[in-house]
């Protein structure tokens, strides 16, 4: 989940699809004059999205048809948290609701990048042509998960339900493969066919509109699994309704005295700022990096990373010949924390290790860190939940930094 934490004194830094802007807010002496609504992890699920929308003072449909938001009064403010995609069937509207939103409120509007956004940077490579081309067998299992299945054992599970002599090899196709992304590596089984009935239902607004709605192909509703496939690269793709919330997102905000970002602002992440040759791999150190002195600076440099990780992906969407590196590779370390050594400002977390402010839990995070430390594994950061009330990282905050 999101977190939003105080930083007195800074700056309100936002950014849109091509600059970084300082806006006029402060938080007023009266908070009532000001209103920042705020929602994160909606996941896909459009109709919780529309719940919320539905009581919400800061932001509303413009009309009956849901079809875009506005902010409700010349001061209310609204903050994304991330994670926009996967579980529901409306992960395509949503980037789109959301995109408009801050064209519409360039200054007004912060979306935040999550993992579940960050890491479908990996589709233009894994599921490129020449990719599949590889044997599956060549295909390494997720470093941040040692126990999910690999490829090849995902496709004899495929080949010995088939029956009728299936084996892996016949079984071994694009949409395959992203059923085991989803499945084993991305955290979302559910998404293939969430998003084929998103597919489907875009399809069929387009019949009867004459549009189809970026679902592809024309009349009916049934949605291939090449045509799945084929959209959810498109997506990441320039143009794509990821590539677009990519690109007017932000990895940290500054509205007034409070932070946001989607993971935890603690003593591993603040200041903290990745070297764009960082990879996205089980490191055997930590990789390059560089502490910055002010809470402004810092979101500078964060936000002007995903910028340039962006312009990479970009460039470069595949795999390079040895399959050793690929476009935007710095981003999808940024939102694991086994690439980062624990410091990643996506996906480290309060939430782990239950009542975050009991002394138990302390104990607990204390001696998780002990361990990823001494043994140099950085897969054993997992277990180190962020400290909320950690005195050094809330003097950090409190610098006085005017930006």
């Amino acid at each position: 989940p999101a977190h939003a934490l105080s930083a007195s004194g800074v700056g309100a830094l936002s950014s849109d699809a091509h600059m970084r802007v300082r806006t006029p807010f402060r938080c007023s002496p009266h908070p009532c004059e000001y209103e920042i609504a705020f929602v994160s992890d909606v996941e896909g699920d459009l109709d919780y999205f529309n719940r919320w929308v539905a009581g919400s003072r800061c932001v509303a449909y413009t009309g009956s048809d849901e079809a875009a938001l506005t902010l409700t009064h010349a001061r209310a403010y609204f903050v994304y948290g991330g994670d926009v995609p996967d579980h529901g069937r409306g992960s395509e509207q949503l980037l789109r609701l959301l995109v408009g939103l801050k064209r519409a409120f360039p200054r007004r509007v912060a979306l935040l990048v999550g993992n579940r956004d960050l890491n479908k940077l990996r589709l233009t490579s894994e599921c490129a042509p020449s990719d599949l081309a590889r044997p599956h067998w060549s295909i390494p299992a997720p470093h941040w998960d040692p126990s999910a299945p690999t490829l090849s054992q995902h496709l004899e599970q495929v080949a010995a339900a088939r029956g009728g002599g299936a084996t892996a090899e016949s079984c071994d196709c694009a949409a395959e493969r992203l059923r085991w992304m989803y499945d084993n590596t991305l955290g979302c089984p559910a998404t293939f066919e969430a998003r084929r009935a998103e597919l489907a239902a875009l399809r069929s607004v387009g019949s009867a509109t004459g549009d189809n709605g970026g679902g592809g192909g024309g009349g009916g509703a049934a949605v291939s699994d090449e045509e799945v496939v084929a959209a959810a690269v498109a997506d990441v793709m320039p143009g794509g309704a990821m590539s677009n919330y990519l690109r007017h997102a932000c990895v940290a905000a500054v509205f007034g005295q409070t932070l946001f970002a989607h993971g935890a602002v603690d003593a591993r992440t603040a200041g903290y700022v990745p070297d764009d040759s960082t990879r996205f791999c089980l490191p055997a150190a930590p990789q390059a990096g560089r502490m910055v002195d002010s809470v402004s600076e810092w979101v500078d440099a964060l936000n002007g990373l995903l910028e340039r990780g962006l312009a990479d992906h970009a460039a470069r969407p595949e795999w390079d010949a040895e399959r050793a590196t690929r476009g935007g590779e710095v981003l999808l370390a940024l939102q694991n924390r086994d690439a980062m050594w624990g410091r990643s400002i996506v996906s480290n977390s309060y939430a782990d290790g239950g009542c975050i402010t009991t002394e138990s839990a302390a104990c607990v995070r204390e001696a998780a860190l002990a361990d990823a430390e001494a043994r140099a594994d950085p897969s054993a950061f997992a277990a180190v939940a962020s400290d909320p009330l950690d005195a050094g990282v809330a003097a950090w905050l409190r610098s006085g930094d005017e930006g």
